[in-house]
């Protein structure tokens, strides 16, 4: 295939996902709209939109505090409305087979490397998840986002999805030269891929949490975005948020704009790509003390260490008990939901992943639970929510099973949460496949964000590391950065 070829093939991919979007869009019937929702008129409804709540969806996923203080209603309308848009949606019950078909559309972005693909599970970076990496200068954080900006534009026979990219620059890295660089190295057509990535340069952080909600409006507006890369992520929030006095509300701000791009990566389905700033570790006495900023909100969702997961043996270890038990080379099982039915799974690689700010959630079985404020916590209905989202009632998806008859009780709903403004060691665990595991508590808990560390290798190489992610166990790979983008060898 030639250059030309290629390029059109491109534009031709993407410019019919714009027009299949549209001919839906008018055979489709008229849509509800937040103005058909009680309590919500015109002048609410532009208030919900300006912050960013365009939609029925991103009505009924938010909390009732958020839509009060956006909208200037009371939490008592908020609430009523947040109920009607859920019943309007039917985001009810669903069974197991309804559930998996929810993930059948889940795809993937090649990185242009087989060796870097398979660090990710297979095919390359995910959508309805959010892709970390962080590492010095010169370690190819933006290399591998200009990479995956080209490489998103092909159809998927070539690893791409036929779509667009938004490109979010914090600190002046977006290079047009670059990209047609790589474009013309894969043999596409350097104009046609440069105009399909949205470029958007950030002057601080609220003018960066602004650009997000502009990306929302876009993909109403019918525009195939299915990647949003961000270099940096913390550039800004760092900045403007210096010494320890700030630190927590840094972190509060930091977490906020992570929920928002999980949410936009699950209500539509795409990819996101965030690289972060490094710090060295000066308490680390040994091996490498490159420490990614954000802390532990940027990593996977943990918990505290003497939170109990609940075992098939019919033990509750904590954290800490079951990292001694691993050392000590036991292998412990818990459950897990697979499908809606209960399963066992082992545990593997229990770990203290850093430290960061924790609250409280107090269940009405007089438990307590002590996580990061964006751990996710698994509802009745199959879906999730992170923990500083939830609020008085919300029911949580029971550890019950007929035949194992673990904890006989078919529902467990949240009475308080509280936001504790502390900081501790967090911990977590592995479980491959499904990744959600039961707490001793009797409610599941799942995460899905994948983070890497990237750095110099020999002979120009580079090396990634998987440091965390949902469902994949700790590794690292080889590869190259050429003018092609991302590849296994020169």
């Amino acid at each position: 295939m030639t250059k030309k070829d290629t390029g059109e093939k491109i534009e031709e991919a993407v410019s019919d996902e714009e027009e299949d979007s549209k001919k839906n869009k008018s055979k489709e019937k008229k849509e509800p709209e937040l103005t058909d929702l009680p309590g919500i008129g015109p002048a609410v409804a532009a208030k919900l939109e300006n912050a960013g709540i365009l939609d029925l969806m991103s009505l009924a996923v938010s909390s009732p505090a958020v839509i009060a203080d956006s909208a200037g209603v009371s939490p008592a309308v908020a609430r009523k409305a947040i109920q009607a848009a859920r019943t309007m949606l039917d985001l009810g019950f669903q069974d197991g087979v309804q559930y998996a078909k929810k993930r059948d559309d889940v795809f993937k972005i090649t990185t242009g490397s087989e060796n870097f693909n398979n660090l990710l599970g297979g095919k390359g970076v995910e959508s309805r998840a959010i892709t970390e990496a962080f590492g010095a200068f010169g370690s190819s954080k933006t290399q591998l986002g200009s990479t995956l900006a080209v490489n998103v534009q092909f159809p998927p026979e070539k690893g791409g999805v036929n779509g667009k990219c938004v490109f979010i620059d914090t600190e002046g890295t977006f290079r047009p030269a670059r990209i047609k660089q790589i474009a013309e190295a894969l043999g596409a057509n350097p104009e046609k891929v440069l105009k399909n990535i949205f470029v958007a340069r950030a002057f601080n952080s609220d003018h960066q949490i602004l650009l997000l909600e502009k990306v929302s409006e876009m993909i109403k507006s019918g525009e195939p975005i299915k990647l949003i890369i961000i270099d940096s992520l913390t550039a800004h929030f760092r900045a403007e948020y210096a010494g320890r006095g700030q630190l927590a509300d840094r972190q509060q701000k930091l977490n906020r704009y992570l929920h928002d791009l999980m949410k936009i990566a699950e209500t539509y389905n795409l990819a996101v790509y965030v690289t972060n700033q490094v710090m060295a570790n000066p308490a680390q006495m040994f091996g490498d003390p490159t420490t990614p900023i954000g802390g532990n909100i940027l990593g996977h969702a943990c918990f505290s260490g003497d939170t109990k997961v609940a075992l098939a043996d019919g033990r509750s270890l904590s954290f800490i008990e079951l990292i001694k038990e691993h050392g000590e080379g036991k292998n412990n099982f818990t459950f897990t939901l697979d499908g809606g039915i209960v399963k066992i799974a082992e545990i593997k690689n229990p770990r203290k992943t850093g430290y960061g700010e924790i609250m409280k959630i107090i269940l009405d079985n007089g438990e307590e639970i002590k996580c990061t404020l964006n751990h996710k916590f698994m509802l009745r209905n199959g879906e999730y929510k992170e923990a500083k989202d939830l609020v008085s009632e919300d029911s949580l998806m029971p550890l019950y099973e007929k035949k194992i008859n673990i904890i006989p009780k078919l529902n467990h709903k949240v009475i308080k949460i509280e936001f504790l403004n502390e900081f501790a060691d967090v911990y977590d665990i592995t479980i491959d496949k499904t990744h959600n595991f039961a707490l001793a508590s009797g409610i599941f808990v799942h995460n899905s964000t994948y983070r890497l560390y990237l750095r110099r290798g020999k002979q120009g190489s580079r090396v990634a590391k998987l440091i965390d992610s949902p469902n994949l166990p700790d590794n690292e790979c080889v590869y190259y950065v050429t003018a092609a983008g991302i590849v296994d060898e020169i």
